[in-house]
């Protein structure tokens, strides 16, 4: 408790004041933090100021929150109230270090404060303190010991840290405590009591199947198969338990009852690869007849799965491979399917089936000419658009094999036979986009869009195009047709997270020589990962409420490597390359109006147009920051209470960015994610080398440049950093650590 005590009148009103800031009711809170305030013998009660900051926080004022937390603080040092205020604050702002500092200073005047504990922990998971997170648990769990989120979160907290004996120990035991359960009892009364959704078993089954995952992970996977046959009737995922059962069966040696398993799966779903290799692999099938032979089996038996299709292709050689690939193109032909090649993408990485499958459809082209049919001997004519989709398939497969001349008359004569398919435009885009002529594969793109203009796949790729063009603003309206009416579609764009046109807006921008808003799109995405990372803060404790063990672990997982996924590499190395430009061309490079280009690269006119082009972008985004600054939200006045208050979107002003003095500190910043999960990559290295050069660091130099050479030693831009760097050393003089580092490693490099 706080060293302030309160009279009777102004306790009262405090209790209130707590249960409305526990109920969300922050204007009602005030009204009550006002009432003990106002009274010059309470003015200064800590505990009452720091709450009214948090409720001053809910209602988006976060300076005078701040403010508030900050004068209870001084007023009560010894209240755990507003230590956890002030922490609650500090999280607000994503400031977790300090958040947690101030979670261990509440807890030190109240140790068993169960709420404190609680935000505590979320953020020490969240942080990756894997350590703090395990003490807090455990402390969690010696004042709960009953709740099942306290067994569960103190097993995972042991799971995380690596402690697989221990986390098994207490699931363990927390399943025989569950014995004498009756589980349809309890999960009747909760439904009723606490109108859940899911049945009470429903949460038991994940914690069977975490259980296993613990099992798995930590090598005993005779345990993990045992643990799930005992107990395989509590767990409702069956294709989970079948899967898991079939694959430690198959690492045990197990190979009978493996084999048994999958066939089992295979009967369920036959639309799954993975069974199949799975299969072969518990068969112990070898040579690639018996191979076949299994694929042709199960294709008689399933003769409507395409996956077996496609697995007996790869299989095949020779004269049955053939035979087999004419009867699937054809009856793709037939039902018009255009998307037969990229299923079959395995045959273009195989020059003699590739030669097959090449030779067969300019047969179809040809016979159907001839004789309306695929075959000379075929007495029964083809239906019309066999020819058209052969037209496709032949003209798509020349684009494929980079036959571009050969491509553009096919796809015209399709074009010529039936005039109203979507995809023929969107194919003959395509091979023009190939054919390095973007603005014609933009006309084509946009009349395949307006036959289909509801179709938000063509209208991205109408505006992909466009982007590729260099027409970004012609880019922006088409995405406009899909946003809510009245809405401005960057904005939109922007707030659904669409990185893939933030992307190509970059590179469009980058191409114009306009590198602050090229530079702004690749925050954008930057921020946009940041951003997911950090929402992961709204599942640690709903994953515990709820039991989604297994999933959470996964999604923990997922968090730590996101950057592997999506855009950010892409978005990186367009910001690391333009900040490089920058270094090497500040002193001919010239920012006018948001336009970061070189003056001899442009006429008169171009000029001007860009500097009106960059003048209206700016008055738009203006205009829209200020209608939404202005426009009330009709109907959502209670909402804004009712919502966490969220850190204020981050926003990048272009000409800001273009005008950075230290372009190659902002490089290094987009580079360390990519150094720390994609050292496997070797344009991370060729990047990381090019700053480091010009920064002149010479022994991260030779980091990067022996980490690209262990990649590929033979790449070419590998050969040249190498040579820059030998030169470099050669001419240069260093202190004696760093010339023995440079020794012992320099012929380690040499190609």
């Amino acid at each position: 408790m706080g060293s302030q005590s309160l009279p009777q009148k102004e306790a009262a009103a405090f209790k209130r004041l707590m249960k409305c800031h526990e109920d969300k009711q922050y204007k009602n809170g005030l009204r009550f933090a006002k009432q003990i305030l106002g009274n010059s013998k309470t003015a200064d009660h800590g505990e009452t100021l720091a709450v009214k900051g948090l409720l001053l926080l809910g209602l988006g004022k976060k300076d005078e929150a701040l403010d508030s937390v900050k004068k209870g603080l001084k007023s009560d040092l010894k209240s755990h109230v507003c230590w956890h205020a002030y922490g609650l604050i500090n999280r607000s702002e994503r400031k977790y270090e300090e958040a947690i500092k101030c979670f261990r200073n509440a807890l030190r005047f109240d140790p068993e404060n169960l709420q404190v504990l609680r935000d505590l922990s979320v953020l020490q998971i969240h942080t990756r303190d894997l350590e703090g997170y395990r003490d807090s648990r455990h402390q969690m769990f010696q004042l709960k010991p009953t709740q099942r989120a306290s067994w569960s979160g103190l097993a995972m907290s042991y799971h995380l840290a690596g402690d697989f004996d221990m986390a098994v120990h207490i699931l363990e035991e927390f399943r025989k405590s569950q014995k004498n359960v009756n589980r349809d009892l309890v999960g009747h009364f909760m439904k009723k009591m606490f109108n859940k959704k899911n049945d009470y078993d429903y949460e038991h089954s994940e914690l069977l199947l975490y259980q296993s995952m613990v099992l798995q992970e930590s090598g005993d996977l005779s345990g993990a198969l045992k643990h799930l046959e005992e107990y395989e009737e509590g767990i409702f995922d069956k294709i989970k338990v079948f899967e898991l059962k079939g694959k430690l069966n198959f690492i045990l040696k197990n190979y009978e009852e493996a084999t048994k398993i999958y066939g089992d799966l295979i009967e369920r779903n036959q639309e799954n690869s993975l069974y199949f290799t799975e299969l072969v692999a518990t068969k112990q099938l070898e040579s690639n007849e018996d191979i076949i032979n299994m694929y042709t089996e199960f294709k008689e038996k399933y003769p409507k799965s395409r996956v077996i299709k496609v697995l007996l292709l790869k299989a095949l050689t020779g004269s049955g491979f053939e035979s087999e690939l004419d009867l699937c193109l054809k009856i793709a032909i037939r039902k018009g399917v255009s998307s037969i090649l990229k299923e079959l993408s395995f045959i273009y990485s195989d020059t003699s089936k590739l030669e097959v499958l090449q030779n067969l459809l300019l047969q179809y082209v040809a016979n159907l000419k001839k004789h309306s049919s695929f075959d000379d001997t075929s007495p029964n004519a083809e239906t019309p658009s066999s020819m058209l989709w052969s037209y496709y398939l032949l003209a798509n497969h020349f684009d494929n094999v980079k036959q571009y001349d050969e491509a553009l008359p096919l796809i015209n004569l399709a074009i010529d036979h039936t005039p109203t398919v979507v995809e023929l435009y969107m194919l003959k885009a395509k091979i023009l986009k190939h054919s390095t002529d973007p603005y014609q594969a933009v006309q084509s793109i946009k009349e395949a869009q307006t036959m289909d203009a509801s179709d938000r796949y063509v209208g991205s790729k109408c505006a992909k195009y466009m982007l590729r063009a260099g027409q970004i603003e012609e880019a922006v309206e088409m995405m406009g047709n899909f946003t809510k009416p009245g809405e401005e579609p960057l904005g939109y764009l922007d707030e659904t997270q669409c990185t893939w046109f933030m992307i190509e807006m970059a590179l469009a921008y980058k191409k114009q020589g306009n590198i602050g808003e090229a530079l702004k799109q690749c925050f954008e995405v930057k921020r946009y990962f940041e951003e997911v990372s950090e929402d992961q803060l709204d599942f640690h404790l709903f994953s515990m409420s709820r039991m989604r063990l297994c999933a959470y672990v996964d999604l923990l997982r997922l968090e730590d490597s996101i950057i592997k996924y999506g855009f950010y590499e892409k978005a990186a190395h367009i910001a690391v390359h333009i900040y490089l430009a920058m270094h090497d061309g500040a002193k001919t490079e010239t920012v006018t109006n948001g336009v970061h280009q070189s003056v001899a690269d442009l006429n008169e006119s171009e000029l001007r147009k860009m500097k009106n082009k960059a003048k209206k972008a700016k008055r738009k985004e203006q205009e829209a920051k200020t209608k939404a600054e202005t426009k009330p939200k009709i109907g959502n006045s209670k909402k804004m209470e009712d919502e966490p208050e969220k850190p204020a979107k981050k926003v990048f002003d272009a000409q800001q960015l273009a005008k950075t003095t230290t372009p190659l500190n902002e490089a290094i910043n987009f580079l360390k994610p990519l150094q720390e999960l994609l050292g496997d990559r070797i344009e991370t290295h060729l990047a990381a080398f090019e700053i480091f050069y010009r920064k002149e660091k010479t022994l991260l130099m030779l980091q990067a440049a022996k980490r690209a050479h262990i990649i590929d030693k033979k790449h070419p831009k590998v050969i040249e950093n190498v040579k820059k760097y030998n030169d470099y050393v050669s001419c240069k003089k260093f202190q004696s650590t760093v010339q023995s580092v440079l020794e012992a490693n320099d012929m380690q490099i040499i190609v």
